[in-house]
């Protein structure tokens, strides 16, 4: 299916610790032309069944997925889902975390940013270097 500009999954947590990190990443996306995907697992995953549905709708539609993985493990088992699904279709994942020990071990082998939750401004500056790096050729106009 065709379409205009690339779209991203933003998995990252919908509390206010977050809406900082949440922030940064909507103006990179927006600053880059890609279409943000809305996409928490947390707030998901409080409608039951249907949370591993919308995750693989999500996952589809999008071209890449940026993630925050602090403390996925015990906050967000279904996020470790949607990594997974994006690894099986082969679409570029970019892992935040906030410390390095809050990286699951089942993700080593990824690339992962991590972050001091007040140093948002570099988290800025990667992920401008990050979405300039990736080929999305098919939606870049001349």
């Amino acid at each position: 299916m065709w379409k205009e500009k690339p779209a991203c999954v933003m998995a990252i947590p919908s509390t206010n610790e977050f809406a900082s990190v949440r922030q940064v990443i909507t103006n990179a996306l927006e600053e880059h032309n890609v279409e943000t995907l809305d996409y928490s697992g947390d707030t998901a995953s409080k409608k039951g069944a249907s949370a591993s549905i919308e995750a693989i709708e999500a996952v589809e539609r999008a071209d890449m997925i940026i993630a925050d993985v602090t403390d996925a493990t015990n906050k967000n088992p279904l996020l470790l889902y949607e990594i997974g699904l994006a690894d099986a279709m082969r679409k570029p994942v970019l892992l935040l975390a906030q410390k390095s020990p809050a990286v699951p071990s089942q993700l080593v082998g990824h690339q992962v940013v991590v972050y001091e939750p007040g140093a948002t401004e570099q988290l800025g500056h990667y992920l401008d270097y990050w979405l300039k790096t990736h080929p999305f050729e098919q939606y870049k106009q001349s």
